[in-house]
């Protein structure tokens, strides 16, 4: 009869999970990730695996060990309670072995709807992986924080950006960023192309550009329209904020192209060196460098993918005179891709509003994920 009891209770235990809020499906998600591509991509995945019920709840420890990180985790919609992990490794968590549970001995009190005795989905780093966000139903959106913004707003006007007229966003890489050495300089654009496609969104397309960057980068003469955020200390999240309202993301393959798919802004990613997309719904291009071959010359976007080339790996064992990047021609031929793409933005970009349909209440693992490459010919 206890036997039968203990059944009765497991099986309430998971009746209606995430259809009721006295029942929400519960999320432990843990990262270890410090790049900003990376970290972005995790909690957008992880706060899309919240959002596929009506009710979740989101415990997401992470590791504080960049300046952006805190404002990274401020820019998900959706966590309900976040905590920085301490030391290098979470060895409270990576040191069970064994058989045992992992939700057994895991408690904590999420205030919001009382204390739950286990999680029913533990996600990992490995899980996350920028590739299988794609694969969730309607990644969901970042979002600047509410109080934050007024001063956001504030700032970039200051610094120049005329209100209510549509900018762009450009970035590319260059290899002095402290955070990651150069060891290898397959990722890096032209400093001059990028010059000049600001030049061409400005005088041509009639739009004004903020470039992102750090500081020390290769600096852009003074001039109007053109809004310089790489040498403002602690600017993260002047950039995103950036990101969040510009028409487009014109952006080389580093982390802050992140930023334009969180936001679900259109973006193009250029000089393009690895074989993975973005997320969300709406215009992604991908325009990658070329590379000269001796068997078959010249290859760039699907060609290289299907010539196996279009990894970081082999492209970092190729002599440098080998890896051509994009011309200022062809960017501002993306440049014009995406302004055509992007017509219902005639000022600044508001937030893209969350869903608010029923959710499926359920989730399946792993997720299938398709090739979503939308390469750009010019």
């Amino acid at each position: 009869m206890l036997f039968k009891k203990n059944m009765i209770a497991g099986n309430d235990l998971y009746r209606d999970i995430g259809h009721d809020r006295k029942r929400p499906f519960v999320i432990f998600a843990t990262s270890l990730q410090t790049p900003l591509g990376d970290l972005i991509s995790r909690i957008v995945f992880f706060c899309t695996v919240k959002d596929q019920f009506d009710h979740a709840q989101l415990h997401v420890c992470y590791r504080n060990a960049r300046p952006y990180s805190r404002d990274v985790i401020s820019l998900a919609p959706n966590i309900d309670k976040a905590e920085i992990i301490k030391g290098e490794l979470p060895a409270w968590l990576l040191g069970r072995k064994g058989v045992e549970r992992f939700w057994r001995p895991l408690f904590f009190d999420f205030r919001m709807g009382g204390n739950h005795p286990f999680y029913d989905l533990v996600v990992s780093d490995w899980m996350a992986d920028s590739r299988n966000v794609h694969a969730l139903p309607n990644p969901i959106p970042l979002r600047i924080p509410p109080d934050r913004e007024p001063a956001l707003k504030q700032r970039m006007i200051e610094l120049g950006l005329e209100e209510n007229h549509w900018f762009a966003v450009i970035h590319y890489r260059e290899s002095n960023y402290e955070w990651r050495p150069n060891i290898s300089d397959e990722r890096n654009s032209d400093p001059e192309a990028f010059r000049l496609v600001a030049d061409h969104i400005i005088d041509d397309l009639g739009g004004q550009v903020v470039r992102l960057g750090h500081p020390g980068m290769h600096p852009f003469p003074e001039r109007p329209g053109l809004v310089d955020l790489s040498a403002e200390p602690d600017g993260f999240m002047l950039q995103a904020y950036a990101s969040s309202r510009a028409r487009f993301l014109l952006v080389g393959p580093t982390g802050p192209s992140a930023l334009g798919f969180g936001f679900h802004v259109p973006t193009a990613i250029v000089d393009a060196t690895d074989a993975q997309g973005g997320w969300g719904d709406m215009e992604q291009v991908i325009l990658t460098k070329t590379v000269v071959t001796e068997e078959h010359g010249p290859l760039r976007n699907r060609d290289l993918l299907d010539a196996d080339l279009l990894s970081r790996r082999r492209l970092r064992e190729l002599d440098a005179h080998d890896l051509k990047a994009c011309t200022a021609e062809e960017l501002a031929a993306v440049a014009d891709h995406l302004f055509a793409h992007s017509k219902e933005a005639t000022g600044w970009r508001g937030p893209k509003a969350l869903r608010t349909d029923p959710r499926p209440n359920t989730l399946a693992w792993p997720p299938v994920c398709g090739e979503n490459l939308n390469f750009i010919d010019v």
